[in-house]
């Protein structure tokens, strides 16, 4: 194959582009990509398929809508924004190779061949899930009738003087979680000075589904309750509160500083009616897990998918691989949106609206999950992670939600 390159691309220093797509295809720098171990998709990509999928994808690396051009073998599109100036390209039979000035270093990079990137510029042609990538297909599934169907838990919480009980039992095809809604860890001082409520018992009765299937290569919006925990805690990561009570801007309850909610070190506090209920990580419930960085199974969505904690195996699909700190798909954005308050008055990442999704960026997709093999699920499932940064825990779902208002 012919590697020669003009000499106007010789002078960019070209391995910028490469740290994109390999970051996109679960490849490192010093090989070309895996992403030919993804399934291949019903249409077999062109170059423009391939060029219009990264602009979509990863707008601020391609900026624009650049016109083809053709430097034998290659049909290449040059991206020149500020002090980015990148370039992607597909040669004619088939592989794909980049350049640019995100990475110091010179050479044409090879990233993967064509073909390899077919389910996720497809992925609704594609017959079966991408295993190792956030990539879901629509009827994918499992049952998780086997895992957590005869759990049952009661304690006294010394802290709080009241009983945390907590059972998930599984009848047909039928996912019933009950308790008190109690934490069965230490919580908070709860009333505190940001949130007046003490915690009370609740009444917790919620009912999904043991065959969880996703129903939607997008994602279903869920209002509130995402879930609930093996403790019968509710996982509610959005709040009722909004700039001056305008119910526009919706305000995050954790990592700012603009309204104080009164969180604990759960990242929990107390609606007005006693019920304690989960932002983020579920610090407590985690620790009694006692998994260290192992996967920790957490709860289950209101679709009926698993919900795990912070560690994920480093390859999605190989029990062997270890784990690691899962990284959420989300970013603040660099620009305010339109009409949004004064940053000068209010800071960014105060809320909802200030966070954007990026396909690729982290390991998992907008809904905080992705396919993968985890210690209950061997032979894998799609689940959910609740992550240290936005959205922490899910505000969407995948599959048909029993509720998307609340339990």
């Amino acid at each position: 194959m012919n590697l020669s390159v003009p000499a106007t691309l010789q002078r960019l220093g070209l391995m910028g582009l490469l740290a994109l797509v390999l970051a996109a295809c679960g490849a490192n720098a010093d090989t070309p990509s895996s992403a030919a171990q993804s399934p291949q998709a019903a249409r077999a990509p062109t170059a423009t398929d391939l060029l219009d999928w990264a602009e979509a994808t990863y707008p601020d690396l391609f900026p624009g809508h650049p016109a083809n051009q053709i430097w034998a073998p290659y049909t290449y599109r040059y991206y020149e924004s500020g002090a980015t100036k990148n370039y992607l390209g597909v040669t004619t039979d088939g592989h794909v190779y980049a350049m640019g000035t995100l990475v110091d270093g010179g050479g044409l990079a090879y990233v993967a061949p064509l073909s390899s990137f077919a389910c996720r510029i497809f992925p609704a042609d594609c017959a079966t899930t991408v295993p190792g990538t956030t990539t879901v297909a629509v009827g994918s599934g499992g049952s998780t009738a086997a895992v957590l169907c005869d759990y049952s838990a009661s304690l006294l919480n010394s802290v709080l003087n009241l009983m945390s009980t907590s059972a998930i039992a599984c009848t047909g095809s039928q996912r019933t979680f009950t308790g008190t809604g109690v934490p069965d860890h230490a919580p908070g001082t709860f009333p505190n000075a940001n949130n007046p409520t003490a915690i009370s018992s609740q009444n917790v009765r919620f009912t999904t589904t043991v065959n969880p299937a996703v129903i939607t290569t997008g994602s279903v919006a869920v209002d509130h309750i995402l879930g609930y925990a093996k403790n019968s805690v509710k996982f509610d990561p959005s709040t009722a509160e909004s700039y001056q009570n305008q119910g526009i801007w919706k305000i995050e309850a954790l990592n700012q500083t603009y309204f104080r909610f009164g969180t604990d070190s759960s990242n929990a506090h107390v609606q007005p009616n006693g019920a304690y209920h989960y932002h983020g990580m579920p610090e407590g419930l985690i620790t009694l897990q006692n998994k260290g960085t192992g996967m920790t199974l957490v709860g289950f969505a209101v679709d009926g998918f698993p919900i795990y904690a912070r560690y994920g195996y480093t390859v999605a699909g190989n029990a062997a691989s270890g784990t690691k700190v899962m990284s959420s798909s989300w970013r603040l954005k660099t620009t305010p949106s339109t009409g949004r308050p004064a940053t000068s008055t209010v800071a960014m990442g105060t809320f909802t609206q200030d966070y954007e999704y990026v396909a690729g960026l982290g390991d998992l997709d907008e809904c905080n999950g992705r396919v993968g093999v985890t210690p209950e699920f061997p032979s894998g499932i799609y689940h959910y992670y609740i992550t240290d940064s936005f959205p922490y825990i899910q505000r969407c779902v995948k599959g048909t939600a029993a509720s998307t208002t609340g339990g």
